[in-house]
């Protein structure tokens, strides 16, 4: 197992409870809260690029380091989507919490309540998809975005 997908199996790990717990004691409307998740994979990738280069003796290439930390990155997705999906199916009160916030804001918008029933009825049909949506991109692209740039930071200090 190479050190990146070790790093993100940790990383997906802290991911999933850092989740579950802002899910858990209803913070999902703390804007910090979402921006920690960011912090956590960007923090990951980073250091996957660095522990790389410094197991590689300070030698390797952009592509290399680039690898280890998308392997982080793409680890520590697929173990936090698939823990949080998990969360949702054993904690069934998550999932009608949200149902029921979302239910909420359509109400606040003053939309009639045969769309907003509408509306929830497919939310609910699709949950698991939305959810997994909801994380896989987002955490995708900034792992791969922070994977790059912390990949070209370190391979033009290597050419030196």
């Amino acid at each position: 197992m190479t050190i990146g997908t070790r790093i993100g199996i940790v990383v997906g790990i802290i991911l999933s409870m850092y989740i579950f717990s802002i899910r858990y004691f209803q913070m999902t409307q703390n804007k910090f809260g979402g921006f920690g998740i960011f912090l956590i994979i960007v923090f990951g990738a980073v250091s996957s690029c660095l522990a790389f280069d410094k197991e590689t003796n300070y030698t390797s290439s952009f592509g290399k380091i680039f690898g280890s930390g998308f392997a982080t990155t793409a680890s520590a997705t697929f173990i936090t989507v698939a823990i949080t999906l998990l969360s949702y199916a054993l904690v069934p009160s998550l999932k009608t919490q949200e149902l029921n916030e979302l239910r909420q804001q359509y109400e606040s918008m003053n939309r009639p309540v045969e769309e907003t029933n509408k509306n929830i009825d497919e939310a609910n049909s699709h949950f698991y998809s939305i959810k997994s949506s909801q994380y896989l991109f987002p955490l995708l692209l900034s792992g791969a975005l922070f994977s790059a740039l912390s990949s070209m930071a370190i391979a033009k200090k290597n050419k030196r």
